[in-house]
Formats: structure tokens, C-alpha cells, sequence
């Protein structure tokens, strides 16, 4: 799951591709530019990633299904 991977990974994939699919199928194309670190207790390692993409379309919060070349697929939350 992609949700459940460290920071390691996404800072690993810093300034790559990674293609949002839309519940219409269209494919959005979004550059991973910051890996920032929050708040982290022995359980639990806090992270937020920062994704650069087009103006068109605008995205709401909610679920969405990333795909990369290195990462596994998977759903992650955004805002």
C-alpha cells in the first residue's frame, strides 16, 4: 500500500513523476518536489509530500489512486 511506505521511499523519489488517475480514467501528471518531515513518535512517522502539477484540472480533497515507476500503486489521501 502506497500509504504505508517510510519517507525514505518518497525521498528516494524525490523530483519524479508520479501519474494521479482520476475516477474518469484521465491521468494527471504530478512531480514529487518536497518530502517534509512532521511529527514522528516510535509508532508513527508523520510526513507530508508536496506535488507540483498542472493548472487543469483542479483537484478536490479526497482519495486518489498514484502510480510511479519504482513505487507501488496504491490510493493516498490529499489535500
Amino acid at each position: 500500500m502506497l500509504a504505508s511506505l517510510p519517507k525514505t521511499s518518497f525521498t528516494e523519489n524525490l523530483n519524479s513523476r508520479f501519474r494521479l488517475v482520476l475516477q474518469d480514467s484521465t491521468v494527471v501528471d504530478l512531480e514529487l518536489i518536497e518530502v517534509k518531515d512532521g511529527r514522528t513518535t516510535p509508532r508513527q512517522e508523520q510526513f507530508s509530500l508536496f506535488f507540483r502539477g498542472p493548472l487543469e484540472p483542479v483537484l478536490g480533497q479526497g482519495t486518489f489512486t498514484l502510480e510511479h515507476d519504482r513505487l507501488e500503486t496504491g490510493e493516498l489521501f490529499m489535500v
